[in-house]
């Protein structure tokens, strides 16, 4: 394994003993110290503490992060937002460190900041400059703990906590200024589509599990394997019960959201197929509510025989809840409720048009978002209306939504909340493709008696969970696994924010929480091949080393993706430039051509120095490249190489 390598390497990804540990061990010491030293005057807590170890960290750097004017007048903000009267004595200690510093003007500017109430920039964005810097903030997060009155000061790099009250994208804003053409928004999206990554070829189908290794061999192309697993994955997590994780140090369960998105007559028309996993087991939950309708039926004839002061003396008997794994979108918010409260929770929702659920948001019977964002971290659906005496609570939610769309559909669908509903969705992006496929191709069954034969194997598997009712099983990650869990997905979020902004996190931490519960689903259907299928004695499921991996690989194809859908959708000024090379600034361009065909984070920042380029703004361009002109692919954390036309 090569040293200093700071990615995922899906090959690689057990050996902790490389160079970049030895640097993190360095530097968790120097934090440490400093630490220490800030200990001495301020208690280990809140965010003043953590800010002025961090300067002084700075300080011992000999570091100048507020050089440029900009950085100048952001810092006081930020310090004046964040930590109010208390940042003076930092601001001051910050500015001094440039030759330009003089007292009398940083104290003007420090009072201006101190009485703007700028919300805008909060203590986020010092450390983002002091990241930019080299300081470690994550292990500042470890040492100090956010102020638990402020959450909106819940800084961007801590790698221990994904709060689910993080501030949440608005990919639409209102107002005349920033609405943006659907036309426009499709167009974009669709040029992104001739950029999807892939995980099928990435991935070594003889570490799958057996079902998911025979699920996968029904297609041949990448894109049309990553569907099959994809969607199945999503499937089988919405039904998969008594199965639970400690995620945060909160119980999660598998379901988990997935929408794919591609042009017309792209290939996307085979997801159907995975309705049919689920054959088995709708059967079973019919005939159970035709023997609860027979019983109800004997009973209310029963009932209703009774005289009338008979009836008084007795309960009427209460209709049966109707039992299906399927939960429509276009159904009103109280269909919902029921469906999810008649199947104790667990519900699956599959469109393959979002217009659908578009329609749903849209439908004044009740807020769909909200329960949209409530279900995928299993918070309490609660529902009271006084006007037909209706009160239903749905305990935990354990609910998988799987949506296919056209690029011109996603608009509709996230541009109807705006509220963070976006970020639970994982994102593929599927790539127009013009071949012909050969339509009599008649070498296997068809995909639906295909993947009914895997629904048979797979009801083994969820009976065995059935059956654990009341004693469900946990499953966990390997130390080793956990270790590389944090060192992953603290990368990524340090990269993606550099490349996108921090308009990303929210989507990069609740990446994390899917990449759990996809090893979760993983590891589960392993089991098939084990007799009995789950240990009757055990209480715990470790995450398998394979599935692991194959986790960790997927989630690194769909930070791309999602980074993509991100890029095409939110308002930006630079929508108007052409994506192109030509449109480059020449000084962007002269970077670009700087660049090897393949190259690091280290190699690009080399590159700008050497052009005189300030490292926050190559790592703008490089953000450029990939998502604004299409001439980068980002390959994992920290690795890139240029498209070839």
């Amino acid at each position: 394994m090569k040293e200093n390598i700071t990615s995922f390497d899906p090959k690689a990804w057990a050996n902790m003993n490389n160079a970049n540990y030895v640097q993190d061990k360095m530097q968790t010491n120097h934090v440490s110290t400093l630490v220490r030293n800030a200990r001495a005057s301020v208690p280990p807590c809140g965010e003043l503490a953590k800010a002025r170890a961090i300067t002084e960290d700075l300080i011992s750097r000999g570091a100048n992060i507020a050089e440029s004017y900009d950085d100048y007048v952001k810092l006081g903000f930020s310090l004046a937002q964040g930590l109010g009267s208390d940042g003076h004595d930092l601001y001051h200690k910050l500015c001094a460190q440039s030759t330009k510093y003089s007292h009398n003007e940083c104290e003007a500017k420090w009072q201006e900041c101190l009485s703007s109430h700028n919300s805008s920039v909060t203590i986020a964005s010092f450390y983002k400059m002091a990241n930019d810097f080299g300081v470690d903030i994550a292990a500042y997060s470890r040492e100090f703990s956010s102020n638990p009155q402020n959450p909106q000061y819940e800084e961007i790099f801590q790698i221990n906590k994904n709060s689910t009250h993080s501030n949440n994208l608005i990919l639409f804003p209102q107002g005349e200024e920033n609405e943006e053409s659907e036309e426009n928004v499709t167009t974009t999206l669709q040029q992104g589509l001739e950029y999807t990554n892939t995980f099928s070829d990435k991935i070594d189908f003889n570490k799958l599990p057996l079902l998911f290794q025979d699920i996968a061999s029904t297609q041949s192309a990448a894109e049309d394997q990553d569907m099959m697993i994809l969607g199945s994955l999503t499937v089988f997590s919405g039904a998969t019960p008594n199965v639970y994780g400690v995620y945060d140090k909160r119980k999660v369960f598998p379901p988990f959201y997935s929408l794919v998105v591609a042009p017309p007559a792209s290939g996307k028309g085979i997801m159907p197929a995975c309705v049919y996993l689920l054959y088995d087991i709708e059967q079973h939950m019919e005939r159970l509510n035709e023997r609860e309708e027979r019983k109800y039926r004997s009973e209310m004839a029963e009932y209703t025989s009774l005289n009338k002061s008979s009836r008084y003396a007795v309960t009427p008997p209460k209709e049966p809840a109707y039992h299906s794994m399927w939960v429509p979108a276009n159904s009103s918010v109280i269909s919902v409720y029921k469906a999810l409260a008649d199947n104790d929770g667990i519900g699956i929702t599959f469109e393959t048009e979002a217009d659908t659920l578009s329609q749903a948001f849209n439908s004044e019977y009740g807020n769909f978002s909200d329960i949209l964002r409530k279900g995928f971290h299993h918070e309490d659906l609660k529902l009271n209306r006084r006007k037909d005496n209706t009160h239903m609570v749905v305990r935990s939610p354990r609910w998988a939504i799987l949506l296919t769309c056209t690029p011109s559909q996603i608009q509709k669908l996230l541009s109807s909340s705006g509220n963070g509903t976006e970020s639970r969705f994982i994102f593929y992006l599927l790539r127009r493709r013009l071949e012909w496929r050969n339509v009599f191709d008649r070498n296997s069954m068809p995909l639906e008696q295909q993947f009914t034969d895997f629904g048979h194997r797979f009801f083994k598997i969820y009976k065995a969970l059935y059956r654990r009712k009341g004693h469900p099983i946990e499953f966990v990650l390997s130390t080793a696994q956990q270790d590389q869990f944090n060192h992953y997905f603290n990368e990524l979020q340090l990269e993606q924010t550099s490349l996108h902004g921090d308009d990303l996190i929210a989507f990069v931490r609740r990446l994390g929480l899917v990449c759990f519960r996809i090893a979760m689903v993983l590891t589960i259907i392993r089991q098939e091949t084990l007799h009995p299928i789950f240990d009757p004695l055990s209480q715990t499921l470790v995450c398998n080393d394979d599935d692991f991996e194959t986790a960790m690989t997927i989630s690194n194809c769909l930070i791309n993706n999602t980074a993509r859908v991100y890029s095409s959708l939110k308002k930006d000024d630079e929508k108007d430039n052409k994506d192109s090379f030509s449109s480059m600034a020449p000084v962007e361009r002269s970077f670009y051509q700087s660049l090897p065909e393949s190259f690091t984070t280290k190699d690009f920042r080399a590159c700008a120095t050497k052009l005189n380029i300030k490292q926050k703004t190559a790592e703008r361009y490089i953000g450029h490249m990939i998502d604004k002109y299409h001439l980068v692919n980002r390959i994992q954390n920290g690795q890139y190489n240029k498209v070839k036309k």
